[in-house]
């Protein structure tokens, strides 16, 4: 099986001017793996039965010739071991994802990324079927508990808190 999770993230009122910005996962069950983030441009708005062709969108390949070198992957992170239960991963975005974040600072349009299993998805490597499983059980927006749900976090260039030149 293939575990792909998809996520939108609402950036209207955000506005531009991000300077770092970091995915965090609280996982529920199964780390010590690698996972990465990929930009995705999935849509969750088609509940055909045909829902898996928005997989792909924006990632390149096909459901039978997934590559990783494909011009339209763009992952925004590098591999990142998965914390054990109840702890939080955080997958560092880099300034591919900054760049797109900035750009959509403010609008409708959400962003949105897909989180993977590095070794095998990925790598594209057929784990065996001796081979452990790599499952990860994270916790989604949904969780009672707001703090174990996934999130953004940004960090907003703020200006500075001194005169420079005569200027605030």
């Amino acid at each position: 099986f293939i575990n792909r999770c998809f996520f939108d993230f609402n950036l209207s009122g955000v506005s531009t001017g991000v300077t770092a910005v970091n995915f965090k996962t609280v996982t529920d069950t199964n780390g010590g793996h690698d996972a990465i983030v990929l930009k995705s441009g999935h849509d969750p708005s088609n509940t055909s039965t045909k829902w898996f062709s928005t997989w792909l969108t924006g990632l390149g390949g096909t459901l039978s010739g997934w590559s990783n070198s494909d011009s339209q992957v763009v992952p925004y992170t590098n591999n990142v071991t998965v914390a054990g239960a109840s702890s939080t991963t955080t997958y560092p975005l880099n300034t591919l994802a900054l760049s797109d974040l900035n750009t959509l600072a403010g609008s409708s349009t959400p962003f949105k990324i897909v989180l993977m299993n590095y070794d095998f998805d990925y790598l594209d490597v057929d784990p065996a079927p001796s081979s452990a499983s790599q499952i990860t059980g994270i916790n989604f927006a949904n969780h009672s508990t707001s703090a174990k749900r996934p999130f953004l976090e940004l960090t907003v260039a703020t200006g500075y808190g001194h005169k420079v030149i005569n200027v605030e």
